[in-house]
């Protein structure tokens, strides 16, 4: 149908007419006549629609034909619906014994009434549809086709690739392999320059190029999965809104943090993900050339410390996109040549079962593959599209007019047109146009998509409409909403909606409902709504009995929370056998006896992969007998993939736990009364098993492994077989009396065991004595607060180790040193962390000749070291942190062993350390940070040929009396200083220098070299001075046109402003500034510095002191601000009432004002309509006069959503 897209189903019809017409309720037997004719007339419809793929020259006539077919289409859906409608509520009215004929006679459900009413739409419906089909067949010249064959129907036809997911549904880049050899060689070297950082690399070319593929195959390259510890990707497209990357990197992070608000909380939170990590981000799809949307967001980025050898991937059709952005050299991508584009054709056309390809289909494939222009999307398109199809329809694909488009976007369009235009079924092609009211990448979840679906009925079963109201700003539902009878969808998840009108339960149709998670009681009346297929609601809703068990056709439940007296019971599980995914039971202690656990009739819910059983955890030790039982009684199907058991207090695990073959995961938490685990050892699926808080759990021996032996299927022989044959994650953690780990049984002296098991995590387990040694795969092995004296960490560290790559020891006591021979087994060391092992003397000898994979090395809190080894600075290392070591007193010189590698060296509280030695430089050093080592005389003597450095931290180190940063002035960008006698300031420019924070420099001087060293500070974003006390004038900040961020506080002799913020100024410099917190000056200042209204501050924090009895007038004006925050006032008694004139401002905090008692005027404070939050602590006298509901103040922020005084949080 290449010229229309309909908007309804012909086929989708059909199907609710025949459905309608098997029904046995009267209302519909008064009509079964009508609804055959109405299914005869849409046939012959069905069958004209087919012959409009092959119309020509017919033009606006057979457009209105089909606009006219549309409208009387959706009519008879309508009509269709209601009747739908009405034989749903009379199963529900039928179902809940309403059956009063009176009552039904007379009133708006009179179904004789209602039976003539629907006759006679359908019969002008019917009129209406012969009319057209006389109308196709004269004037319009459409003929009545007949599908050929199965194969051009609408079957779906199954797809050669399986591989779906996101990122990795590229099995095969053809034409491209060194391509993706070069950029991940580029990528993974660390040498770039402070200048160019982050570098960037763009990927550049036309539509349909693969720029996508390309990057996709890149970012799942297993030298970039090894190299980056973070990958981020991030479909940028247009517009290019810095906020929304930032909040999709955040997503791809932390996802449950998400949804903060401001882009300032958003950096804070990417910074903290992001800190001391590598990471590759990707910009997928990027058009925007403006240049300073690309250094906000690239400024973030500079934020996060500790990052050296990240990396950034654009992908774009622009060549000023890629000037804009570009620090590496470009990716060009080049057409593919015909036989690449061939082979792209037939890797999607012809599977290895498929029939074998005939000479005639690859001379007509060879010709398509020429005619695609190197474009590999077109070959991907048409691939697929030729696997259904005959060969002359491969040739008439050849002879195809559209070859005679110029090649580009436009035949690229053509191609994409066609392949839509061959979707089967058909109903495919409106679920596809359905997505175009989204705007370009836009997120949505995969279900929710499908459940919209749903509800316009263009997968089965049911068709109709949705309403969604998430997160809108709604108190109340109207009685109303249950005239609408064809509702499939409502969410009003995130609203304020506390009660839901008893009209709730007239909607029949409806599939999928979420609840709002204030809502405050379950409504009865949605029992009535037997057709919901999925519901959501929050796990504390009080869900009465008798409810959740009517909704048979249930496919997605949140969970099931078993009620005691009240709530439902386990029972009602028994029917709804259409469950899929995820189901979590809750109150399982309210469950009586294995008898009604049966009830719940799990054994048949064939569609759960995740199980999650829980009882409460304080609940009377005299429930629990029966619980064995219960958990017996709870056996799921067997197609089970995830199981998490909870705070089970029987004293063994089901039998049916040894059927469980598909089972993936399991997690048993709390279960403190099981002496035993459950045999898991011969699960051929099981990939993770984690043990969590088992008290009563003493050994796991031959019950956990299970039998070594399989029969061989004739009756007699067995063989050894494999235990944990598919286990790659193994943890256990608070067993506190787990005594004993046996080694798994043998078979003539030999085992396999363990065969995939790759990380190991031992935590909190005191008394475990023994461990087996096998672990031929393990890479990650992870010990914490556990005793070594009797803790077998020589065992499990035994010379069979040989693969471990990643080692974390934590509070392991009577540790003092790493077990012989572990360093010379596990060549391929890359990670090691000791942390808090007091009794660690020294770590091991052996480092120079092992260790030759070491990369990263952090010791922490380890108070009996004394040194480190000559041979542990390794030529491989790129990270040393050394954190909270009393006694160490000697770092060997890290240029000693030509170590080039090392860009991170931190060494903080470490009150013995004298000198830190690299005599020679470290070319690839890229953060130095040094704090709390009070006895360090100087910075280490090569510290000026280290001239990648790019942050440099040196605080609290009050024998160093000065630094020198001449040779740094083109790498650094963050410098951090503290308790230094001189500043660290240099009369060349430092254009890169980013961030600089001097703090607690009580004796160092301000004088002319600091103004001249201010004013080369051209690239500086973020300015941070505070307690030092010397400081009295501040250098004109005229130079700081980057600066976006302005802290200058607790100088106690400063009396005036910088030029550039002070009021008198002619003009403001800052144009760029976000954030200031000024304050705390010298205080003998009776009113506030007057300084320079900002249009563009987003955020202020003014600190004041005692004799202040004004706030600064300049706040008021203020447009843009969001953030206010108001300190230490305190001769202030009120908030003037010019507060109100702040209309952006979104959260106020007000601290440490003790003359405070007045906020403004009511009215100004109902000004503030964007105001989310108000803070008040430290305020005796307004805190007590803002008490909920009787304090004097109260009126005038009540309705604010979030209020906190002192300790008490009010949400509104």
């Amino acid at each position: 149908m290449a010229e229309f897209l309909l908007t309804f189903s012909a086929k989708e019809i059909l199907t609710k007419v025949i459905s309608l017409a098997t029904e046995e309720f009267t209302l519909v037997l008064g009509f079964k006549g009508d609804l055959a004719q109405l299914h005869a007339s849409f046939l012959k419809i069905q069958a004209m629609l087919l012959d409009i793929d092959h119309s020509h020259g017919r033009g606006v006539t057979l457009e209105n034909w089909v606009k006219d077919l549309e409208d009387i289409a959706h009519k008879a859906d309508d009509v269709l619906d209601e009747i739908g409608y009405e034989v749903l509520r009379r199963k529900v009215e039928l179902r809940n014994q309403m059956k009063k004929k009176v009552k039904f006679f007379f009133s708006h459900n009179n179904p004789i009434a209602f039976r003539f009413k629907m006759a006679h739409k359908i019969k002008r419906i019917n009129k209406s549809l012969l009319d057209l089909n006389d109308e196709a067949a004269g004037p319009i010249g459409l003929v009545a086709r007949i599908q050929a064959d199965a194969t051009s129907q609408d079957v779906e036809v199954p797809d050669r690739e399986t591989i779906s997911k996101f990122y990795n549904d590229e099995k095969l880049i053809i034409g491209r392999e060194e391509v993706v050899s070069d950029i991940v060689k580029t990528l993974t070297k660390s040498n770039y320059s402070a200048e160019n950082y982050p570098p960037v690399l763009a990927i550049v070319g036309m539509a349909g190029l693969g720029k996508t593929t390309l990057a996709k195959s890149i970012f799942h390259e297993s030298k970039i999965d090894k190299h980056f510890h973070v990958r981020i990707w991030v479909c940028v497209s247009t517009p290019f809104e810095v906020k929304t990357i930032l909040r999709r990197i955040l997503e791809s992070l932390k996802s449950e943090e998400a949804a903060v608000q401001g882009k300032e909380k958003i950096c804070n939170l990417i910074q903290k993900e992001l800190k001391k990590k590598r990471y590759l981000l990707v910009l997928d799809d990027v058009w925007s050339e403006d240049p300073q949307k690309w250094e906000e967001l690239k400024n973030c980025l500079l934020t996060v410390e500790d990052t050296q050898g990240s990396s950034i991937i654009v992908t774009t059709r622009s060549d000023n996109v890629a000037k804009v952005l570009e620090t590496l050299p470009r990716c060009d991508l080049r057409r593919l040549s015909d036989d690449e584009c061939w082979l792209i054709m037939k890797d999607k056309s012809f599977s290895v079962e498929s029939a074998p390809m005939s000479k005639e289909q690859e001379t007509a494939g060879k010709e398509i593959a020429k005619k695609c222009g190197g474009v590999p999307l077109m070959a991907k398109v048409l691939g697929p599209m030729l696997r259904s199809k005959t060969t002359d329809e491969w040739r008439s694909i050849v002879n195809s007019k559209i070859w005679d488009l110029p090649e580009g976007e436009k035949r690229i369009l053509s191609i994409l047109k066609l392949s839509f235009d061959e979707l089967k079924p058909s109903s495919l092609k409106q679920c596809f146009a359905y997505c175009s009211m989204f705007f370009k990448d836009f997120d949505i979840e995969k279900d929710d998509l499908i459940q919209l679906w749903m509800a316009q009925g263009w997968l089965h079963p049911c068709p109709d409409k949705g309403l969604d109201m998430e997160e809108r700003d709604i108190m109340e539902l109207p009685i109303s909403i249950g005239k609408m009878k064809h509702l499939r969808y409502l969410n009003v998840l995130k609203t304020r909606i506390k009660t839901f009108p008893k009209s709730i339960g007239q909607l029949y149709n409806l599939q999928t409902l979420k609840i709002a998670y204030q809502l405050e009681e379950f409504p009865r009346e949605i029992a009535n709504l037997i057709n919901l297929r999925h519901i959501y609601f929050g796990r504390y809703m009080k869900v009465p009995s008798g409810i959740l068990g009517r909704f048979t056709n249930l496919r997605s439940l949140p969970f099931l929370k078993v009620g005691k007296e009240t709530g439902p019971r386990i029972e009602e599980l028994s029917g709804l056998n259409q469950l899929q995914n995820t189901l979590s039971i809750y109150g399982l202690e309210n469950v009586r006896d294995g008898e009604e656990a049966q009830k719940a009739n799990l054994v048949e819910k064939k569609h759960i992969r995740k199980l999650i059983l829980e009882w409460k955890l304080d609940r009377p030790s005299h429930n629990v007998e029966n619980e064995d039982d219960v958990l017996k009684g709870l056996r799921p199907h067997d197609s089970l993939e995830f199981l998490e058991i909870h705070e089970f207090m029987g004293v063994e695990f089901p039998s049916w736990l040894l059927l469980a073959n598909n089972l993936k995961e399991i997690e048993l938490l709390g279960c403190n009364k099981c002496e035993g685990v459950p045999v898991l050892g011969h699960l051929p699926s099981l990939s993770c098993v984690k043990i969590r808080s088992m008290e009563n759990l003493t050994c796991m021996g031959s019950e956990f492994y299970g039998d070594i032996h399989v029969n061989c299927g004739n009756g007699s022989s067995k063989e050894a077989r494999p235990l944990f044959p598919a286990l790659k994650t193994l943890h256990i953690e608070e067993a506190q009396n787990l005594i004993e780990w046996m080694e798994a049984p043998t078979e003539g002296g030999s085992r396999v065991v363990f065969p995939c098991l790759e990380e190991l995590t031992l935590i909190h387990c005191d008394q475990l004595t023994s461990a087996p040694s096998h672990f031929p795969s393990l890479k990650k092995l992870v010990i914490r607060e556990m005793d070594s004296g009797g803790m077998p960490i020589a065992s499990i560290l035994s010379n069979q180790l040989t693969t471990l790559t990643y080692l974390n020891l934590w509070d392991v006591g009577g540790l003092t040193c790493l077990p012989e021979g572990m360093l010379e087994n596990n060549k391929n060391l890359a990670h090691l962390h000791i942390s808090s092992c007091s009794e660690l003397t020294h770590i091991a000898e052996e480092f120079e000749h092992y260790c030759a994979s070491l990369s990263h090395l952090d010791i922490y809190d380890c108070n009996n070291l004394r040194y480190l080894p000559d041979g542990i600075l390794t030529s491989s290392l790129k990270t040393l942190s050394l954190w909270h070591c009393d006694n160490l007193k000697y770092i060997p010189d890290a240029t000693r062993g030509g170590l080039t590698t090392l860009e991170t060296l931190d060494v903080m509280r470490c009150p013995k350390i004298t000198s830190i030695p690299f005599s020679q430089g470290l070319p690839s050093l890229g953060v130095l940070s040094i704090e709390d080592c009070p006895e360090l005389s100087s910075l280490p003597g090569g510290l000026e040929l280290c001239t990648s450095i790019r942050r440099l931290r040196i605080t609290r180190c009050p024998k160093v009396p000065s630094i020198s940063i001449e040779s740094l002035s083109t790498s650094l960008q963050q410098l951090c200083v503290s308790n230094l006698d001189s500043l660290p300031i240099s009369r060349g420019g430092f254009t890169s220098l980013r961030d600089l924070e001097i703090c607690y420099c009580e004796s160092a001087q301000f004088g002319p070299e600091f103004s001249a060293f201010f004013q080369t500070l051209e690239s500086l974003q973020k300015l941070k001075i505070w307690w030092c006390d010397n400081l009295e004038t501040i250098p004109s900040s005229d130079k700081l046109t980057s600066l976006r961020s302005l802290e200058i506080s607790w100088c106690r002799k400063l009396k005036c402003l910088p030029d550039g913020l002070a009021a008198s100024s002619q003009s403001c410099s800052l144009t760029r500034l976000k954030e200031l917190t000024i304050g705390r000056f010298c205080e003998k200042l009776h009113a506030f510095p007057a300084f320079q209204a900002i249009p563009q501050l987003e955020s202020l924090t003014i600190c004041g002191w005692r004799k202040l009895k004004s706030l600064p007038e300049q706040i008021q004006h203020l447009p843009s601000l969001r953030h206010l925050e108001i300190r230490s006032f305190g001769g202030v008694q009120a908030i003037p009432e010019w507060l109100g004139n702040l209309a952006s401002l979104e959260d106020l905090t007000i601290r440490s004002c003790s003359s405070l008692k007045y906020l403004p005027p009511v009215e100004a404070m109902q000004r503030l309509t964007k105001l989310k939050e108000i803070n008040i602590s430290n305020c005796p006298r307004l805190e007590e006069r803002c008490t909920e509901e009787s304090g004097s103040e109260w009126p005038k922020i009540r309705h604010i959503p979030l209020i906190k005084i002192g300790d008490i949080k009010i949400e509104n």
